[in-house]
């Protein structure tokens, strides 16, 4: 037991160096200026993509195609791939929304904090991109302990849970709301070309739609197979 849960225990012990940099950071330059924010931006950008467009949907897809074929081993290579995005996911959120609540005062002084960016100026904790990323942030965390009750009351149980389904729905939802929310970000920092609009919806979409077809296929073949 202790062996297999290397491949998720190890990604995760990178948290505590996550926060440190960030915090490091932030006192080397407590005043953040107008040049900087934008890189910082960019920044939140990336990761937040390569979280939800990338990793985690190819994670969910893959732990599918893998147990469908009975590869042994599919479930760490799934909790490795989902811990990382995680991680980027956190590296995410920290870059703004860490800074505007703990560095910058209380939640409320931090109500009244405009960044300048792009063409306008915006309150970072009141617009909708925010508020739907810390929810997401929230749920988000809650996703490991799901899939560690899942993996450990399927174990006994053999078969699936009301566990099981918390930990899948929420999975769609997270993948599913959080690329809607990068197209969010996007519209929100009002500095994007017109293709890379268009590039993030194409991607997002074909990513998206090739999720939840793998998702369907999955499910009509398992539903097969327990007939068999």
């Amino acid at each position: 037991m202790t062996t297999s849960s290397r491949p998720l225990a190890s990604p995760l012990l990178l948290l505590p160096l996550i926060f440190t940099t960030l915090i490091t950071a932030q006192q080397q330059n407590p005043e953040m200026n107008a040049p900087s924010f934008p890189r910082v931006v960019e920044g939140h950008g990336v990761t937040g993509n390569l979280a939800f467009v990338i990793i985690w949907p190819i994670g969910a897809i893959l732990i599918r195609l893998l147990t469908l074929k009975s590869v042994k081993g599919a479930i760490w290579f799934h909790a490795t791939t989902q811990a990382f995005g995680l991680l980027f996911f956190i590296a995410n959120f920290g870059m703004v929304e860490f800074r505007t609540f703990l560095l910058d005062g209380s939640l409320m002084q931090s109500k009244s904090i405009s960044f300048a960016y792009g063409k306008e100026s915006f309150h970072q904790i009141d617009n909708y991109h925010a508020i739907i990323g810390i929810i997401l942030f929230g749920l988000a965390l809650c996703q490991p302990v799901l899939g560690l009750l899942h993996h450990l009351r399927v174990q006994k149980v053999e078969r699936k849970t009301v566990v099981t389904y918390m930990h899948i729905w929420l999975d769609r939802l997270l993948i599913t709301l959080g690329m809607i929310n990068g197209g969010l970000g996007l519209l929100l920092a009002d500095n994007a070309t017109r293709g890379a609009y268009i590039t993030y919806g194409v991607v997002a979409a074909v990513i998206w739609l090739t999720y939840i077809a793998i998702v369907a296929f999955a499910e009509v073949r398992t539903r097969k197979d327990a007939k068999v």
